[in-house]
């Protein structure tokens, strides 16, 4: 297969999805992209816009038999849809925990076992899932996230190992700060006063970070490089040097000096 791959993109009205899904494209892959605002589902774009909420149980299988439908098959499945919310975790809401999973995590899965089936048919095919260098290391305020990028890491590490010898490939991308509307999405939740500023002061410095990031065309350019390699990584990170470096410094630094790090970098 070349450029006449096939591929379908949750999330692709904003941020990386939206980059990828333009990147793609553009150098002439045949792509579907998702959104789960109904009111521009099926509007002039310059690829296909399907609507889909990967929290239903159903909506998986109709976007997976639509494309089907009109390409014929489907080769690159790109889980990119996910949101992030903000907070000590003492005082975040079960609620909102859940709906963090549902999105991120859940809504991948569901995706996944719907195209798996048919790449297993096909006897190739590539998933991949996008993560977070929060899903390498916790951040402070973000543990919902994090936690939900974490997930993201585990189940992709396994799928690797289950659908070995199927001809499906997995992989998972972890971008670092990136300059997009994801910042002005989070949900910041309401602190109380024991919390208040050292909050404050870390939200300070991950809104700046992500508004000094890099572009998500980094990262559509780096997924459109492992689309086209025949055995892709179990991961890559794509980043900043300083954020590559902290990557590697949590795996050989004891945790507690690392955790140190963390927070000094954090202002907390």
């Amino acid at each position: 297969m070349g450029r006449d791959k096939v591929i379908l993109i949750t999330g692709a009205t904003s941020g990386i999805g939206l980059a990828c899904a333009k990147h793609l494209s553009e150098k002439g892959f045949q792509v579907f992209g998702t959104t789960r605002k109904k009111e521009i589902a099926d509007k002039e774009f310059q690829y296909p816009l399907l609507s889909l909420d990967v929290c239903s149980e159903d909506d998986g299988a109709k976007v997976v038999a639509n494309v089907l439908e009109r390409a014929g098959r489907l080769d690159v499945l790109i889980n990119n849809a996910g949101f992030g919310i903000a907070g000590p975790i003492e005082e975040t809401p079960l609620s909102e925990i859940k709906a963090q999973f549902e999105v991120n995590f859940y809504g991948l899965i569901r995706m996944s076992q719907a195209v798996i089936p048919i790449m297993r048919k096909q006897k190739e095919g590539l998933i991949i899932n996008i993560s977070s260098i929060g899903g390498v290391f916790s951040l402070p305020f973000q543990s919902a996230y994090s936690a939900s990028k974490f997930a993201v890491e585990a189940v992709t590490r396994a799928m690797r190992m289950e659908l070995k010898g199927s001809g499906i490939k997995v992989t998972v991308v972890r971008p670092g700060d990136c300059c997009t509307d994801f910042t002005y999405r989070r949900r910041n939740l309401v602190t109380s006063k024991i919390y208040e500023e050292p909050f404050r002061r870390v939200l300070e410095v991950v809104e700046k970070n992500e508004k000094q990031g890099m572009k998500p065309e980094k990262v559509a350019k780096k997924v459109e490089k492992i689309i086209n390699t025949p055995n892709p990584k179990a991961n890559y990170v794509v980043g900043s040097f300083t954020e590559k470096l902290a990557i590697l410094l949590e795996k050989i630094l004891p945790s507690s000096y690392f955790e140190r790090l963390l927070m000094g970098f954090y202002n907390m």
